[in-house]
């Protein structure tokens, strides 16, 4: 039987331990992720404002609009394990409808009498 190993409890009963090592690759898989959200956030900002820049000549003036339907999406998006693949269909599809809203508007204002 082996006694020849190091206890992490000292002679006045207080524990021990060493866990740099620990820390230090904690610390790491922090730096990481915090890398990976950095450049999940920067691809979700180019989407958008791709988005905006595409749709902005059909909502006629209604940026309020479009940039509400594309935080919407974006919302949508965080909501799930994969925000970075989702958001670009979501915010297409949010901006689409938001394009349909301000030319049916556009439509209804034309036909107002007055």
């Amino acid at each position: 039987m082996n006694t020849n190993y190091k206890t992490p409890i000292d002679p006045a009963g207080n524990l021990n331990l060493d866990l740099s090592p620990y820390n230090r690759a904690l610390n790491q898989l922090r730096a990481g992720c915090v890398r990976c959200y950095e450049k999940v956030l920067q691809g979700l900002t180019t989407v958008k404002t791709a988005v905006e820049r595409e749709f902005s000549r059909f909502t006629q003036g209604n940026d309020l609009l479009l940039k509400a339907a594309i935080n919407e999406a974006e919302a949508l998006a965080w909501q799930t394990p994969y925000p970075h693949l989702l958001f670009p269909v979501l915010a297409e599809e949010k901006a689409t409808a938001a394009r349909q809203w301000a030319e049916r508007q556009s439509a209804i204002r034309s036909r107002a009498p007055g």
